[in-house]
């Protein structure tokens, strides 16, 4: 996988630059981040769940994430080259013994970039979390409506004031191991779930709602991130507006 530094910027613009800028000081630090994805365990579950509860922290792990498993699907790409070329017969009896460690140098120094890359990358994304230099995002409203007298399989749908700026809108679910359930853009304020997510909404499962409102060329110009039950539930008969708890 090759990021650029394109990729990158969009990915902060999509997880991280609209996210509150005062870190919780329970929050786990990067690098106990970093050991959670790299090593789950028992003793790792703690801060798995701290991070699905916190606004700060989840954006975060997704964006550590995606770089972790590109740096683990190099390394994997990397394992099978090295694995072909131990199969040439007679290798180590024509090169001397110093030129076989000579091979993974330019590999080595792959590696220390990315290493290199997502550290300055995540110093960039919190030096960019000033206040001072982000334009101030327009008001939203987000609601759950549920239609009770609906025929359609599924009574849920989700509405939004129109933004003046925004041609188009994404809406993704995750469920609470951060797995993408569904996604959806729609040119309108209103979507409608699938029969399957109004199954987990009506069980009560815990599902995270990421909303994104783009303009004419792509840009985002808003994007919000957070659990469905934190959303005000109002009947599709009443003719009034919601808003973020």
């Amino acid at each position: 996988m090759n990021l650029k530094t394109e990729d990158l910027r969009n990915i902060y613009l999509r997880y991280i630059s609209t996210k509150p800028g005062n870190r919780d000081i329970s929050c786990p630090s990067l690098q106990e981040i970093v050991r959670a994805i790299r090593y789950p365990a028992k003793k790792t579950r703690k801060i798995m769940n701290h991070v699905s509860d916190c606004p700060d922290c989840l954006p975060l792990f997704l964006f550590l994430k995606q770089i972790i498993q590109a740096e683990e699907s190099f390394l994997i790409s990397l394992k099978d080259i090295y694995s072909s070329e131990t199969k040439r017969p007679n290798r180590q009896k024509i090169l001397p013994l110093r030129l076989p460690l000579l091979k993974f140098a330019p590999y080595m120094a792959i590696i220390m970039f990315i290493s290199l890359l997502l550290v300055t990358s995540v110093k960039y994304f919190n030096f960019l979390k000033d206040k001072a230099i982000r334009s101030p995002a327009p008001a939203l409203s987000l609601v759950l409506v549920q239609d009770e007298i609906s025929r359609e399989p599924c009574p849920y749908y989700l509405r939004w004031n129109p933004l003046p700026e925004a041609k188009s809108y994404l809406i993704e679910i995750f469920d609470d191991s951060l797995l993408c359930l569904w996604h959806q853009t729609s040119e309108e304020n209103t979507l409608t779930f699938p029969a399957y997510i109004c199954e987990k909404v009506k069980s009560g499962q815990r599902l995270i709602v990421y909303f994104e409102a783009r303009e004419e060329e792509g840009k985002i110009c808003l994007s919000w991130l957070g659990e469905l039950s934190s959303l005000e539930i109002i009947s599709g008969q009443k003719e009034r507006k919601g808003h973020l708890r």
